[in-house]
């Protein structure tokens, strides 16, 4: 390689490290780091782009146009595949873009870092590193201008860093200087080589040794600053002007949905482990966990804002002291909650040991946060111990209760709904309801709507919460998960005169034997409605088809179900070991059944705790085989695969045999999306049964493809006459199943990955 070909390569090897870097960076204005593969393809893609375009000759005009029909292809196969006409953008990807770019506004007037990953956002983020990484690229190996070549990934940097949280700053810093540095290293190197500095011969060796020479003393240089940087008078200081604080006002936090912010790894069925509850009786002290709840609907997304006391000692209660309670505490433990919400049984009563960090709670909605100050250390995980006093209703006592005497100003603003509600919603409303009398036969008559056969639970529906989504959910689609059933409910009871409000959290998760604790994931998460009855408080009700609250079936009707959750799960009649001091960390219950934990005092202080290409001239066609290049590069092996099936289709011909044994292939290589492998040695129903066994959640009827594809290899000829149908609907379902459960952005790696076609 010549020294001019070795800088260059130097030079774009630390443009791509320095994109990696920003990508990361991206983490800190994200709850996770689910945004991170759509972000890196769409970078990286940028960065590859605007090289072939510039080692192919074409000029900055050709190139530019070149770089945004990538981009354009690129999000379009990422974001909304489904709409596409090949990889081309029709009408319906546009209003699908519009639509996640109108999601993600709302939720940017309304939240501080860290941001849910919903599509729009993560869609600005990965367009935003494509534009930089071509800018980096133009100035550094087009212009050969240092400054220029920074500047682009400077601005986002720092763009990073003012709305970003302050976790890790250190970590960032260090990265994006030696990402820095190294561009710079090579860009000196790349034009020490263009002017030939070096006698004649010496040159590969004149290149390597300013290589090694760069690397050693921008090490050393990043080395000092990262280590004695942090040590130095004021590091640690308040930011004499702080830009994340200038439109805070002194108390009061307007908050989106909980909800918004893991929805995305609620719909991605997301494994991660979010917190750890552990209490005396799990069988009878397992309840939703509980952040808040969301009081206006605006047209857009459910909010609230709120303003939280003081939590120390009892907190104030809204249920009616008459109402029956039972007391239940909880050991929580976080890991990735990033919210300021904590989850805790509905209703507290008292925080009994706060962990070290500052708590606050507002009465009125039930929330429990983390005061601003302390947000970043709770960030990284504590243990918190509280109480609740979770209330027991009494049907018939709701039963005759009126709501005549409820306050008007509450009863506005709990019946709260936008001004320009489709009328058919309304008219649903009293369709459902006025048949009845009183609010509780109501609110019953609401939920029973949606457990009828016309909804359905699913997960491969649209993350948005709008009135126009609202309408097609209950008139069209009706098919989604909590949050739209939960949203409709609360809007139909709305509708009627029913004072509602939508709680979000969490069911109560899967029981660890050797912890001694439920372990509360991703896909745990939830959102229900809560009606108000006058004298006796809030009343959780469960729209969500297979969803029940425990303890809730006296009101609900509804017996206890959650996410996952099986007739072999804990129930009622299982004998689960109670936490003990090896696996419960020293929350050690006493054997009368009264769980005795000692009261830990709050702190002392009452704080809750100049080559220009071939110029404009190009032909267009030069153009055109840039981009016939790529889509081949892209489409060979999904083609490839295509024809292969087609025409394996067609060999089977009539044959039942072989055309279910094309269903089963298909949807053995379906299920490999979700990790699931088939053994060479096991047959159809083997296979069939260590799914249901080893692999949680649904991927589709394995067993009654199973079921199909032994019958017709070991029964008679004249049973797989019908075969062939039950089995190619089977194997469609289980495709459906895991590509929903594996997500967009692996599935089309994995119809583009070559090692499929062997």
């Amino acid at each position: 390689m010549s020294p001019r070909a070795a800088a260059t390569a130097a030079t774009e090897s630390a443009i791509a490290a320095l994109v990696v870097v920003l990508a990361i960076g991206f983490e800190r204005l994200f709850v996770d780091r689910s945004y991170l593969p759509e972000v890196l393809v769409l970078g990286l893609g940028g960065l590859l782009v605007a090289l072939v375009t510039r080692r192919s000759g074409l000029g900055p005009g050709w190139s530019l146009l070149v770089s945004a029909v990538g981009l354009v292809v690129t999000t379009t196969v990422l974001f909304h595949p489904e709409t596409a006409a090949l990889v081309v953008p029709t009408g319906a990807t546009l209003d699908a873009v519009r639509a996640d770019l109108s999601e993600a506004w709302a939720v940017f007037g309304d939240v501080d870092a860290p941001a849910p990953v919903v599509p729009g956002f993560v869609l600005v983020a990965g367009s935003a590193l494509w534009i930089v990484a071509a800018l980096t690229d133009w100035a550094a190996l087009r212009l050969r201008s240092p400054i220029e070549s920074l500047v682009p990934a400077t601005t986002l940097f720092a763009f990073t860093a003012v709305l970003g949280v302050d976790e890790a700053r250190v970590g960032h810093a260090v990265a994006f200087a030696i990402g820095a540095a190294a561009l710079l290293l090579g860009l000196r190197t790349l034009r020490q080589a263009h002017e030939e500095v070096w006698v004649a011969g010496t040159a590969a060796r004149g290149v390597a040794a300013t290589l090694r020479t760069g690397v050693a003393a921008g090490g050393v240089a990043v080395l000092v600053g990262a280590l004695v940087g942090p040590s130095l008078p004021g590091a640690g200081s308040s930011a004499l002007v702080d830009l994340t604080e200038l439109d805070n006002g002194p108390s009061t936090r307007v908050v989106v949905s909980p909800l918004v912010e893991v929805q995305a790894s609620l719909v991605q069925q997301a494994p991660f482990e979010l917190f750890s509850v552990a209490v005396d009786d799990p069988v009878n002290d397992r309840d939703y966990w509980r952040l808040m709840a969301l009081t206006e609907f605006d047209g857009h997304v459910w909010r609230r804002s709120s303003n939280f006391d003081d939590v120390r000692g009892p907190v104030p209660s809204t249920t009616d002291p008459g109402v029956g309670r039972r007391l239940v505490r909880q050991r929580i433990t976080t890991t990735r909650l990033a919210n300021i919400y904590l989850p805790v049984a509905y209703e507290l009563r008292r925080v009994v040991d706060d962990g070290g960090i500052g708590l606050e709670y507002e009465a009125e909605t039930g929330s429990l946060v983390v005061t601003e100050a302390d947000q970043d250390r709770a960030r990284a995980g504590f243990t918190y111990v509280v109480e609740s006093a979770v209330p027991d209703y009494d049907p018939a006592r709701l039963a005759a209760i009126s709501n005549e005497s409820v306050d008007p100003g509450f009863l506005a603003e709990y019946t709260q709904l936008p001004d320009d509600l489709p009328p058919a919603i309304a008219d649903l409303a009293h369709q459902i309801t006025d048949a009845y009398a009183s609010p509780y036969d109501k609110a019953l008559a609401i939920q029973q709507h949606f457990h009828s056969d016309t909804f359905s639970y699913s997960l491969d529906v649209a993350l948005r919460h709008d009135i126009a989504d609202l309408e097609d959910f209950l008139f069209i689609v009706q098919q989604g998960y909590c949050e739209q059933f939960s949203s409709a409910f609360a809007t139909l009871a709305r509708a009627v005169g029913l004072p509602t409000r939508v709680a979000v959290g969490f069911t109560w998760g899967d029981w660890d034997p050797d912890r001694g604790e439920y372990v509360v994931r991703g896909e745990h998460a939830h959102a229900w409605p809560e009606v108000w009855f006058d004298g006796v408080g809030w009343v959780r009700f469960e729209p969500t088809p297979g969803r029940g609250a425990p303890h809730d079936t006296a009101v609900t009707g509804l017996p206890p179900a959650q996410q996952g959750f099986t007739a072999t799960g804990v129930d009622a009649t299982t004998t689960i070991a109670p936490p003990t001091t090896a696996s419960g960390g020293g929350f050690v219950p006493p054997t009368d059944g009264e769980l005795q934990l000692p009261d830990v005092p709050l702190d002392a202080t009452g704080t809750p705790g100049s080559d220009t290409g071939g110029g404009a001239g190009v032909p267009l066609r030069t153009a055109g085989l840039v981009l016939a290049v790529a889509a081949l590069l892209v489409g060979t092996a999904p083609t490839l695969r295509l024809l292969r099936r087609r025409r394996r289709r067609l060999a089977a011909g009539d044959d039942p045999r072989r055309l279910v044994e094309a269903a089963w292939d298909e949807a053995l290589e379906a299920l490999r999306l979700v990790d699931v492998e088939h053994r060479p040695t096991e047959t159809p129903l083997e296979f069939a049964h260590r799914v249901e066994r080893e692999v949680p959640g649904d991927v589709g009827p394995v067993d009654e493809l199973a079921s199909v594809a032994t019958l017709v290899r070991y029964g008679p000829e004249a049973a797989a006459a019908d075969a062939p149908p039950r089995a190619a609907e089977a194997a469609a379902g289980i495709t459906e199943r895991c590509e929903t459960r594996a997500g967009r952005l692996r599935v089309v790696l994995d119809r583009l990955d070559p090692r499929r076609l062997f």
